[in-house]
């Protein structure tokens, strides 16, 4: 496994500590194969993002169960929101549609 720890632009490649920790676990260790699994599992992440997009996917779930629809307006005159029946819900739900 030769990684040149380099990425396009002349920098080090993001991946390139994982990698180093990787190695310095599998020179160390007897039995590489099953103590390096977390390095091993975290370079691989590294690279191939699945825990991430996984993670992105829930998040992004999350935040569309909680849509909201609309905030309160803010009356700066009298320093305060104006309560709800103030909207109209016609106005909220068309302004997607213009």
């Amino acid at each position: 496994m030769a990684h040149q720890g380099f990425n396009l632009n002349g920098g080090a490649h993001p991946c390139l500590p994982f990698y180093e920790r990787m190695l310095d676990c599998i020179r160390a260790e007897i039995l590489p194969l099953k103590m390096c699994t977390d390095e091993t599992e975290d370079y691989v992440e590294c690279h191939q993002r699945k825990k991430q997009v996984i993670l992105n996917y829930k998040l992004s779930q999350e935040l569309n169960k909680n849509l909201i629809v609309a905030l309160p307006k803010y009356d700066e005159e009298n320093d305060r929101f104006l309560p709800q029946s103030a909207f109209n819900t016609d106005e909220i739900f068309n302004k997607g549609r213009r």
